[in-house]
């Protein structure tokens, strides 16, 4: 198991810049999806909480690096996010958060 986070880590890049992030969901699972590839609910009820994934906001990438219908299941299931950061890319503070539709608040 790895360090969790709370916020999560500040994440430097730079124009030109590729950045991998894994996320690796540790959470115990709740639901009985667990273990399925998607969770069979409604995206803007609560459902799932111990899926994940992650977003940026501000960061200028194809929506394949930045896919919010990604879904990363409890139990230790992991995803590697990679981020091509244009060569153009403008300066600034930007971020990024857990985006899982009805198990993030």
């Amino acid at each position: 198991a790895g360090t969790a986070y709370f916020p999560g880590p500040t994440l430097r890049m730079r124009a030109g810049d590729s950045c991998g992030i894994r996320l690796v969901n540790d959470l115990e699972a709740q639901t009985p999806h667990s273990g399925s590839t998607s969770c069979p609910f409604h995206a803007n009820t609560y459902h799932c909480p111990d899926t994940s994934n992650l977003h940026t906001h501000g960061l200028h990438v194809g929506p394949t690096e930045d896919n919010i219908d990604t879904t990363v299941n409890p139990g230790g299931q992991s995803h590697t996010y990679r981020y091509n950061v244009l060569s153009t890319h403008l300066m600034g503070t930007h971020w990024y958060h857990a985006h899982k539709h009805g198990s993030t608040a």
